[in-house]
């Protein structure tokens, strides 16, 4: 298993724009930094936008046929760079607080239907599990049938309910490292990670930290993360391993 920076790229799949501004400015941006990064890999997560703060009128679409079609799009754009831009070996991703798309099976049927060669899906061990099996402002902290809902979608995943804010704050502010059992983490990542990598997984993975902590001002922080996440990756490799 290997590890890489990656550049995402957000709301773009599902915003309601004018696909000129679309190809003419965002995407050119994207392709530009992806090279100074020297990478090829683009990750496009699903949107979540709030209403319009005017308006109040959606500023997302849940139209799948605007959505493949704007994804193919970016994907063919992507294609004719130099270099080609593939948009990973996972590309799109269902975030927990996601607009219209919020599980990895809606994201994978959306794959399928976009149906480029430089276009797949990324695994999110925490979005697939703060979406089926969590719910934080339970006491336990879990949906009523946990345990039965997240076996079932790591099979199905194996085979290839709370307020959404209240997830995407958690989303955004308050994520563990993996194997973080001691700073209170309970999701179940390592059973998700064994079916995502024992079935013969060659391909990037990458570790991602959204805290609120990052908001002080410590010169330190940085590097504390940094080396949590690569204990927390020789760890993960190590258990799931072992079986």
């Amino acid at each position: 298993m290997l590890f890489s920076l990656h550049v995402v790229i957000k709301g773009t799949s599902t915003s309601i724009e004018p696909s000129t501004h679309l190809v003419t400015e965002k995407l050119p941006l994207w392709f530009s930094l992806a090279r100074i990064l020297h990478t090829d890999i683009i990750q496009v997560p699903s949107s979540f936008l709030p209403p319009g703060p005017v308006a109040g009128t959606n500023r997302t679409t849940g139209d799948i046929d605007v959505v493949v079609s704007d994804l193919q799009r970016v994907a063919d754009i992507g294609a004719a760079q130099t270099p080609p831009i593939r948009f990973g070996s996972f590309v799109y991703e269902a975030l927990v607080g996601g607009d219209h798309v919020d599980t990895w099976e809606q994201a994978w049927e959306i794959v399928r239907k976009v149906s480029r060669s430089n276009f797949g899906i990324c695994l999110d061990t925490f979005d697939i599990a703060a979406r089926v099996y969590a719910d934080p402002v339970r006491v336990d902290g879990k949906t009523p049938h946990a345990d039965e809902d997240i076996q079932a979608s790591i099979f199905q995943l194996h085979e290839i309910d709370m307020p959404k804010p209240a997830r995407m704050s958690w989303s955004r502010n308050a994520r563990l490292f993996a194997l973080e059992e001691v700073r209170g983490g309970y999701l179940p990542v390592l059973e998700i990670a064994r079916e995502i990598f024992c079935p013969g997984f060659h391909r990037w993975a990458s570790l991602e930290l959204f805290s609120s902590s990052w908001g002080r001002l410590v010169e330190a922080l940085g590097l504390d993360d940094a080396v949590s996440g690569e204990v927390d990756a020789l760890g993960l490799v190590s258990r799931v391993r072992a079986g």
